[in-house]
């Protein structure tokens, strides 16, 4: 239980406000009360179980001047083929299927 109630807060408590520090994994663990290697462990256990995809930068598109959303319509046989390729790329913060075209 104890894992489940760290795993909820990294993933709720750090999505906006992420330690902009020279050891952002070491303050993540001081506000957590754990050591660091937990903390890398517990994200990598989340990253195993797909629960998140990456640790990094998400900018706000208005205050950079440049954003783009790319849709794409793909044959459910191809989806799993789409997405993995997709996800290739690093600047990708999300990808998800759509219930609508």
């Amino acid at each position: 239980m104890l894992n489940e109630a760290l795993d909820f807060r990294l993933l709720n408590d750090f999505q906006r406000d992420f330690p902009l520090c020279s050891a952002p994994f070491a303050e993540l663990a001081s506000r957590l009360g754990v050591a660091e290697a937990a903390v890398l462990r517990m994200l990598e256990g989340l990253r195993r179980e797909g629960k998140i995809a990456r640790v990094g930068a998400v900018f706000a598109p208005k205050r950079i001047g440049a954003s783009m959303l790319a849709a794409m319509a793909v044959p459910p046989e191809k989806l799993a083929a789409a997405a993995e390729a997709v996800n290739r790329f690093p600047e990708v913060n999300h990808n998800y299927e759509r219930e609508h075209r």
